[in-house]
């Protein structure tokens, strides 16, 4: 048994070895899938490992020790034969400058690249000859890292890519040829990160995508090209976004969640034809939701919402609609072309909102029969009252 696994390792090796020789700088480059991780936990480690001058590991590096605070390693240079490892993690380094030393690494595999909790680290420069990343791609509480220049050649994530909790990061412009991400795609806690420029090429996520708590984050203009979310779509607690606007997104297939961005004054949803799940606005500074798409599976919640005084292009409703607490709402004209609620209907605590004939011709020609209640507006009536008025 021993000679047969021998055997099978070194097919193995040999296989990556010619890949690596027919393959030019701009060719992809596949990587192992790993078996056992190797941790280099020293900088006598890397320097020992590195004195091998090996070009292929087909085991996932490590550099670090998680939660554990490491001054060791200052230095990965030793590495810079490297070319193909089967998944690399550099966590937990806190005197870890800079990635030099990587800069011959062509392929990671595996689970992919995870660079987590190394303080003093300023960049990802080193890997911009990497054409593939594995699986996943996190980067997460590097405080000193700036930017993702790098990442160049990063043109699809089979699983998660997470960018998180990076204090300094102020722009992701390295993922400028990134077009699609399999897993979730999340962007959160980045407090400098002021746009999204770098995402003008993504057109799918079939995850969850979660922008949330960057509070620099000022618009997403750059999403110009994405059409598809098959996932969650969530915005939220990022306290500087003024504006909520995109040219392509077409579909959502679960929940559009925007909830305390307190600086948002306006969303435009075209060209969004349905949502699959929950759509729901909470706790901003809204003054209006224009073109709303026209179809949305679950619940409709308008909550909160300082200066709310608008919501146009709702037509059918899987779920419940609650419009409740919105400083600025006084009419419902907005929902004149509404056809269909298929749960109940909740007007609460809208304190000047008196004007209802909005909801007169859904109530006269829908057949709603779900439960209804106004309660807590300045004019509260029953659903006869509604279809009894006389409207221009």
């Amino acid at each position: 048994m021993k000679s047969i696994k021998c055997a099978l390792g070194l097919v193995v090796i040999l296989a990556l070895v010619c890949l690596s020789a027919c393959s030019s700088d701009d060719d992809p480059v596949a990587a192992p899938t790993p078996v056992v991780s190797t941790v280099l936990d020293t900088q006598a480690k890397i320097d020992a490992f590195g004195a091998e001058g090996r070009t292929i590991y087909a085991d996932r590096l490590v550099i670090g020790v998680e939660n554990q605070p490491n001054r060791s390693i200052v230095d990965l240079t030793p590495l810079r034969d490297l070319t193909i490892v089967g998944g690399l993690t550099i966590f937990y380094n806190d005197l870890l400058g800079e990635l030099t030393g990587l800069h011959n690494l062509k392929a990671i595999g595996g689970e992919g690249l995870l660079i987590t909790d190394n303080p003093k680290l300023t960049g990802t420069a080193a890997l911009a000859r990497v054409t593939a990343f594995g699986d996943s791609v996190i980067i997460r509480r590097n405080n000193l890292l700036a930017d993702l220049t790098g990442l160049a050649n990063l043109t699809k994530v089979d699983g998660d890519l997470i960018i998180e909790n990076n204090a300094n990061l102020l722009d992701i412009e390295g993922l400028g040829s990134l077009t699609s991400v399999s897993g979730d795609f999340i962007i959160r806690g980045n407090t400098r990160l002021e746009t999204l420029a770098g995402l003008n090429d993504l057109t799918t996520i079939r995850g969850d995508f979660i922008i949330e708590n960057n509070l620099g984050l000022r618009d997403i203009l750059e999403l110009g090209l994405l059409r598809t979310i098959s996932g969650n779509f969530f915005i939220r607690s990022n306290s500087h976004l003024d504006l909520l606007r995109w040219t392509s997104l077409d579909v959502i297939g679960g929940d559009l969640i925007i909830h305390q961005n307190s600086s948002l004054e306006s969303v435009n949803l075209t060209p969004l034809r349905s949502i699959g799940g929950d759509f729901s606005i909470q706790a901003s500074g809204m003054d209006r939701v224009s073109n709303s798409p026209a179809s949305i599976g679950g619940d409709v919640a308008i909550v909160d919402n300082r200066w709310f005084e608008d919501i146009s292009g709702l037509r059918d409703i899987g779920g419940t609609l609650l419009i409740q607490r919105n400083a600025g709402l006084s009419d419902l004209r907005s929902l004149e072309g509404l056809e269909s609620i298929g749960g109940g209907l909740f007007l609460l605590d809208n304190p000047v909102l008196d004007g209802f004939c909005g909801l007169g011709l859904f109530m006269r020609g829908s057949g709603f029969n779900g439960t209804f209640a106004a309660v807590g507006n300045s004019v509260n009536p029953t659903i006869e009252e509604i279809k009894a008025l006389d409207c221009p």
